[in-house]
Protein backbone atom coordinates (compact mmCIF):
# COMPACT_ATOMS: atom_id res chain seq x y z
CA UNK A 1 0.00 0.00 0.00
CA UNK A 2 3.11 2.51 0.70
CA UNK A 3 3.96 1.49 -2.81
CA UNK A 4 0.64 2.43 -4.43
CA UNK A 5 0.38 5.88 -2.53
CA UNK A 6 3.86 6.63 -3.45
CA UNK A 7 3.38 6.32 -7.11
CA UNK A 8 -0.14 8.03 -7.04
CA UNK A 9 1.72 10.80 -4.74
CA UNK A 10 4.09 11.15 -7.33
CA UNK A 11 1.56 11.21 -10.17
CA UNK A 12 0.13 14.22 -8.60
CA UNK A 13 3.01 16.26 -8.07
CA UNK A 14 4.36 15.59 -11.51
CA UNK A 15 0.88 16.79 -12.37
CA UNK A 16 1.18 19.67 -10.23
CA UNK A 17 4.51 20.46 -11.48
CA UNK A 18 3.66 20.53 -15.15
CA UNK A 19 0.60 22.90 -14.20
CA UNK A 20 1.81 25.91 -12.53
CA UNK A 21 6.11 25.46 -14.11
CA UNK A 22 6.95 25.37 -10.24
CA UNK A 23 8.44 23.36 -7.68
CA UNK A 24 6.84 25.32 -4.76
CA UNK A 25 3.55 23.63 -5.07
CA UNK A 26 5.19 20.34 -5.03
CA UNK A 27 6.95 21.21 -2.15
CA UNK A 28 3.97 23.17 -0.32
CA UNK A 29 1.76 19.90 -1.24
CA UNK A 30 4.81 17.10 0.40
CA UNK A 31 4.87 20.01 3.21
CA UNK A 32 1.11 19.52 4.07
CA UNK A 33 1.31 15.66 3.53
CA UNK A 34 3.86 15.25 6.19
CA UNK A 35 2.19 17.42 8.45
CA UNK A 36 -1.32 15.59 8.55
CA UNK A 37 0.53 12.53 8.68
CA UNK A 38 3.14 13.08 11.32
CA UNK A 39 1.11 15.69 13.14
CA UNK A 40 -2.87 16.08 12.62
CA UNK A 41 -3.87 12.42 11.97
CA UNK A 42 -2.49 11.21 15.11
CA UNK A 43 -4.23 13.66 17.15
CA UNK A 44 -7.84 12.72 14.88
CA UNK A 45 -8.20 9.23 15.62
CA UNK A 46 -7.51 6.78 18.33
CA UNK A 47 -5.50 3.99 17.73
CA UNK A 48 -7.52 1.02 17.39
CA UNK A 49 -7.58 -2.73 16.10
CA UNK A 50 -7.54 -1.67 12.50
CA UNK A 51 -5.74 1.59 12.41
CA UNK A 52 -2.43 -0.08 10.80
CA UNK A 53 -4.25 -1.11 8.08
CA UNK A 54 -6.69 1.64 7.44
CA UNK A 55 -5.30 4.75 8.61
CA UNK A 56 -1.48 6.36 8.31
CA UNK A 57 0.80 6.95 5.45
CA UNK A 58 0.93 2.40 4.96
CA UNK A 59 -3.08 2.57 5.12
CA UNK A 60 -5.53 1.92 2.87
CA UNK A 61 -7.34 5.38 2.94
CA UNK A 62 -4.32 7.23 2.08
CA UNK A 63 -3.64 4.89 -0.67
CA UNK A 64 -6.87 5.23 -2.40
CA UNK A 65 -7.53 8.50 -1.81
CA UNK A 66 -3.63 9.48 -3.91
CA UNK A 67 -4.81 6.71 -6.53
CA UNK A 68 -8.59 8.22 -7.10
CA UNK A 69 -6.79 11.34 -7.84
CA UNK A 70 -3.71 10.03 -9.37
CA UNK A 71 -6.31 8.13 -12.30
CA UNK A 72 -8.30 11.33 -12.43
CA UNK A 73 -5.79 13.82 -13.32
CA UNK A 74 -4.06 10.90 -15.39
CA UNK A 75 -7.28 10.21 -17.62
CA UNK A 76 -8.37 14.05 -17.91
CA UNK A 77 -5.17 15.44 -18.25
CA UNK A 78 -2.53 13.41 -19.15
CA UNK A 79 -3.99 11.34 -21.66
CA UNK A 80 -5.89 13.87 -23.19
CA UNK A 81 -2.78 15.83 -24.11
Amino acid sequence: LFTVMTASFSIILGWLREFSKSVFPCALAHAVHNTWIQELYPQFYSPGRLDPYLGGESGVTLALVYLVIALYLYNNHVAAS
